[in-house]
């Protein structure tokens, strides 16, 4: 029941923007799995999202609740090394968008080392990481750094799900904006994919 209730939630409150009815549906969701004795991953899950709705109304009580998340992953036994990774990512993605580079920096790249030890370089979820990273070090005007990143983040891309996918557009698109930023590109020139 708790995750049709998540499911809910997602399709409600993340995607059509309706940040209290995704709440409501958290709740009830985090009632039943109380109320069920408690499922650490659901709970886990539960917090990621509720952080994601509450990101785009209180970035500090979005960070708070993807902090938590991140700490009950940490406590469960077993090896949880993909939903830490991605909790990594979901916070460090949370402190570039409010403004906070430097500590996204830094767990950005905690979230990409995990990644790349766990799943390995070619899972889609590290290059995800990977387009991240580069985004927020070009944020800082860390170009040089940030065109390494994207360009291995769209070699990951084209090698795993190929160049005729939307991410594989979207990673031509930062490495076009780097280039932008530097100067490279003045014109409607291509990026050879």
């Amino acid at each position: 029941a708790a995750q049709i209730w998540i499911g809910m939630a997602i399709a409600d409150g993340y995607y059509l923007d309706k940040i209290d009815a995704g709440m409501a549906y958290l709740r009830a969701a985090n009632s039943a799995v109380s109320n069920s004795g408690g499922l650490p991953l659901v709970e886990v899950r539960i917090l990621q999202i509720e952080g994601l709705l509450q990101s785009s109304v209180d970035l500090s009580a979005a960070l708070m609740l993807q902090k938590q998340a991140l700490q009950k992953l940490r406590e469960l036994p077993g090896d949880h090394s993909k939903g830490i990774s991605q909790s990594l990512n979901l916070i460090g993605l949370t402190y570039r968008n409010s403004g906070d580079l430097h500590n996204a920096e830094k767990v950005l790249i905690e979230a990409k080392e995990l990644s790349i030890s766990s799943l390995g370089r070619d899972h889609p979820d590290t290059f995800q990481i990977f387009i991240g990273l580069g985004k927020n070090l070009s944020a800082q005007g860390k170009y040089d750094e940030a065109w390494e990143v994207l360009e291995e983040g769209r070699q990951l891309l084209k090698r795993t799900v190929g160049a005729e996918t939307r991410d594989y557009a979207d990673a031509l698109t930062n490495l076009a904006l780097v280039r932008l930023e530097t100067g490279e590109i003045r014109s409607r020139q291509c990026i050879d994919g």
